[in-house]
Order: C-alpha cells, then sequence, then structure tokens
C-alpha cells in the first residue's frame, strides 16, 4: 500500500501532486480505493433520451441521460403505457411496444431507471413514477419500437388459436396492439367474462391456462386477472397490468352453454353402471376428483347420491 491519506484539491494534475502520507500506513487491502471515471460533463443533457440498437431510428433500447451520463432502463414493471411516453417524448407518431429482456441487445454503464410506471400521458419518462435503485442487469434493458400502425381498438378481444370461434388463447387490445393475459389466478369467472364480452355463450365456460391454445406473441396486457363473473369486460375486472409472466403461460378459453347441472356426479369407464371414475359436475363443467384422503365413506356417499 503506497499512499495513505491523500488529500487532492482537485486542480492537480498528477496524483502524486497531491498531499499524501507514504511513510506511516496503517490500512488494510480490504480499504484499497478506487474511482469510476465519468465521461465529460455535456454528452448529454440530464432528462434526454435516445434508442440505440434498432434497425433503424424509431426502435431501440432507451436509454436516458442521468448527470451527463447515458445509462439504460431495467424492464421491470415496463409497459405500453411506458413505451407510449418515450415514443412521444422522442416526437414519433403512432402506436408504441414495449420490448424486454434485452430485446435490443445489452447496454452498459450504469442503469438509471427502474420500475417505471407511466400512466401514458406524461410527456416525459422522467415525469412518470420510478426508482433510482435497481436489482437489474443488463439484459433486462428496456426498449421500444415506435410509429406502428394501429392493430386494434383498445378494450376488444379475441380469441386465437381455437377449433372454432368459441374457443382459443385470449387476447386483449391495448393502445392499438393485441397482446395476451397471463394465466396467474385466471378461472371459471375470468372466463364467462370473455365469453359474456364476446356475445358467446358463457354459462359452461372453461377457462385454460399453459398456453392450452398455444403460445401468443407481443406484449402480455392483463396479469392477476380477478372478475366476478358480473362483469361485460375483462377491462372492468380487477387486473394488474404489469406481469410476472411469459407467453407458456397465456391464458385461454372455451364458451359455451353447461354440459350438466352443479352438483351432478356420474361413474366413468367401469365394467357396470355401478362403479366406474367419479367425475362431479362444476361450473357447468364436468371433472375428475383427487383420491387424497379418498375413503370408503366418500364413495358411500357418491353410491348413495
Amino acid at each position: 500500500i503506497l499512499l495513505d491519506d491523500v488529500q487532492c484539491l482537485g486542480n492537480e494534475s498528477f496524483l502524486l501532486d497531491c498531499p499524501y502520507d507514504s511513510s506511516t500506513i496503517d490500512c488494510g487491502h480490504f480499504e484499497d480505493a478506487g474511482v469510476a471515471c465519468l465521461p465529460s460533463p455535456g454528452e448529454c443533457t440530464s432528462g434526454d433520451i435516445r434508442l440505440i440498437g434498432g434497425s433503424n431510428d424509431i426502435e431501440g433500447r432507451v436509454e436516458v441521460c442521468v448527470l451527463g451520463q447515458w445509462g439504460t432502463v431495467c424492464d421491470d414493471g415496463w409497459s405500453q403505457q411506458n413505451a407510449k411516453v418515450a415514443c412521444n417524448q422522442l416526437g414519433i407518431d403512432g402506436a408504441a411496444l414495449a420490448r424486454s429482456f434485452g430485446y435490443f441487445g445489452a447496454g452498459a454503464g450504469p442503469i438509471h431507471m427502474d420500475n417505471v410506471d407511466c400512466v401514458g400521458d406524461e410527456s416525459s419518462l422522467f415525469n412518470c413514477s420510478f426508482t433510482a435503485d435497481h436489482n437489474c442487469n443488463h439484459f433486462e434493458d428496456a426498449g421500444v419500437t415506435c410509429g406502428l400502425e394501429i392493430q386494434c381498438e383498445d378494450g376488444a378481444i379475441r380469441l386465437v388459436g381455437g377449433d372454432d370461434e368459441t374457443q382459443g388463447r385470449v387476447e386483449v387490445c391495448s393502445l392499438g396492439f393485441w397482446g395476451t393475459v397471463c394465466d396467474d389466478l385466471w378461472g371459471v369467472d375470468d372466463a364467462a367474462v370473455a365469453c359474456k364480452q364476446l356475445g358467446l355463450e358463457y354459462t359452461g365456460a372453461v377457462a385454460y391456462g399453459s398456453a392450452y391454445f398455444g403460445v401468443g406473441s407481443g406484449p402480455i396486457v392483463l396479469d392477476n386477472v380477478g372478475c366476478t363473473g358480473n362483469e361485460s369486460s375483462l377491462f372492468d375486472c380487477v387486473y394488474s397490468p404489469t406481469h410476472n409472466c411469459v407467453h407458456f403461460e397465456d391464458a385461454g378459453v372455451s364458451c359455451g352453454s353447461a354440459s350438466c347441472n352443479n352438483s351432478d356426479v356420474r361413474l366413468v369407464n367401469g365394467f357396470t353402471d355401478y362403479e366406474g371414475r367419479v367425475e362431479v359436475c362444476l361450473n357447468g363443467v364436468w371433472g375428475t376428483v383427487c383420491d387424497d384422503f379418498w375413503s370408503t365413506n366418500d364413495a358411500v356417499v357418491v353410491c348413495n347420491q
């Protein structure tokens, strides 16, 4: 350890021009000093934004300027609303598509923003709620594609990938783009509302998860949907506009009338009418019973019914 108690004024040309002590060293290497050399002030103006790594000028990794230095934005909570604000700040008209997971490549330098939460009408990303601290790496750098043609009317819904128009992956329109619904908490009441919104029979609606009708693409618009069943649109239900999902969790639905009456019971695949797999009717749909704790007493009740 060569130097201790270094006390530069800041205008010296060399470190050894500063006052220091080299005779009495009372340090260990766990006290080794370091430095981060920042670009000269004026590289950019705080609040500026730019797009890097895209195939043209209207898409790329979002980088923002803080204290004269460019840095990236973490994709935690990165949404269509955030993308819209970024594109508007750049003066680019049209619809905006949010990109995550370092879609345009990993950046370098500081990560300036995390958990960005825009309403969508702000004039700058810095007018949105965000945190300056982060728990991210650059493979989570957020990006955006601006200037796209609007695909659909906000709030619309469609089914994709099913055998007919009454079933499929649920896709909803948000900020001009079709996107999917994550299957977290997705249930029968949510499925019924989706069918009702489509004008289809909903009393026997069946909810599907795990991308049963195939994986979608584009944004994941809704997560943790919590309908009561009385709503007329999925957007009237409780939901989270941010998510922790990937497309193999896309939700789906099958619409139709109830195929059975609630609490009905039947026996399936037995050798006679008096035996078989126990199936019960719930919300108009036949389903099975798990054998955890299944006992003779349970069997007696089934047979009596």
